[in-house]
């Protein structure tokens, strides 16, 4: 199954990239993860690996599997705690002319439980999804306009980028 969601951003797309490649900083725009444990020492290009814990108690291990610099970052999941066998994301941005972008954020899955997974994939999983996309990419966007945190439900944190990131050093 695959779920797409892209918001066109008053951005450069240097600038909005910028946010999206810090890898290990996602819980500063992300409006679902409280904090990202960084598990490799580099934060960014293939091979980097973070876990997400979201704020409603579940967690999924991240790993860069292609990195396009300044275009675009796929990543694969594992150790899902939500309904799924397997799982990819790819997060690109795209310039569309001077001072704009479009930010897109496409996931692959397929669903745990059979054909049962299947129907709960199309009619609760894919639109879950949707919602929970968009709204990452109106994290993104407030973040990299105004350097303030995400926080739960997509709630602004004051004090800025400087508020905390969310993170713990690396464990592995």
């Amino acid at each position: 199954m695959q779920v797409t969601i892209s918001k066109r951003i008053a951005l450069p797309a240097e600038e909005l990239w910028r946010h999206m490649a810090d890898f290990g900083g996602v819980a500063r725009f992300h409006p679902f993860v409280e904090k990202a444990d960084k598990l490799s020492e580099q934060n960014e290009g293939v091979g980097a690996r973070r876990k997400c814990h979201f704020y409603d108690g579940n967690s999924v291990v991240e790993r860069v599997i292609e990195w396009q610099e300044g275009q675009r970052i796929k990543v694969e999941l594992s150790q899902i705690t939500l309904p799924m066998k397997t799982a990819t994301a790819e997060f690109r941005v795209v310039s569309r002319g001077e001072g704009e972008c479009e930010a897109l954020v496409t996931m692959h899955f397929t669903p745990k439980f059979g054909l049962l997974g299947a129907v709960m994939g199309a009619l609760m999983m894919k639109p879950m999804l949707r919602k929970m996309f968009s709204q990452v990419l109106g994290g993104l966007e407030h973040h990299a306009r105004t350097g303030e945190r995400i926080g739960k439900d997509g709630v602004p944190i004051t004090g800025g980028a400087a508020a905390g990131s969310g993170e713990r050093p690396a464990t592995a």
